[in-house]
């Protein structure tokens, strides 16, 4: 399949007008998409979603490590981690995200050997992102609420 593939099946979520206002229903889709394609194409997968964490765009980045968690994708915990401190200072997204950012290497450590897509897991995500603007001014405010059941 590719990263290129596996971008525009992603992408396509993205500019569904369905899931513009609804960060959870988006969160679940690109989670059904990803279940599937991990299988596939789990390199393909992992390269776009390395794609949207350099990215540093609000909506892109938070979903890419909503499923970096969600499927437990440790290739792409180096990454995470070197985001988390660009995110810490202010250089990259808002320091207001940086707790999903730890929650996110927890989770890559703690569970890096099981399937999140099994039928039996307990990790739970659900994410609401709004923006103010198209082009946020400094002072834009954002909203992400995550609950993540960590024991």
């Amino acid at each position: 399949m590719g990263k290129e593939s596996v971008l525009s099946v992603l992408e396509s979520r993205l500019t569904n007008p369905a899931f513009a206002k609804d960060g959870n229903l988006l969160a679940d889709t690109l989670k059904r998409d990803a279940c599937r394609l991990v299988n596939v194409d789990r390199q393909g997968l992992v390269d776009a979603l390395r794609d949207w964490l350099e990215a540093r765009e609000m909506v892109r980045t938070l979903q890419a490590l909503i499923l970096v968690a969600d499927l437990h994708l440790h290739e792409l915990r180096p990454l995470v981690s070197d985001l988390t401190g660009e995110v810490e200072s202010g250089k990259a997204l808002t320091p207001a995200t940086a707790y999903l950012f730890d929650s996110t290497l927890r989770l890559c450590q703690c569970r890096s050997k099981e399937s999140a897509c099994a039928a039996d897991t307990q990790d739970t995500w659900a994410v609401s992102v709004t923006e103010e603007a198209a082009e946020p001014p400094a002072s834009a405010i954002w909203t992400v609420t995550v609950n993540v059941p960590l024991a």
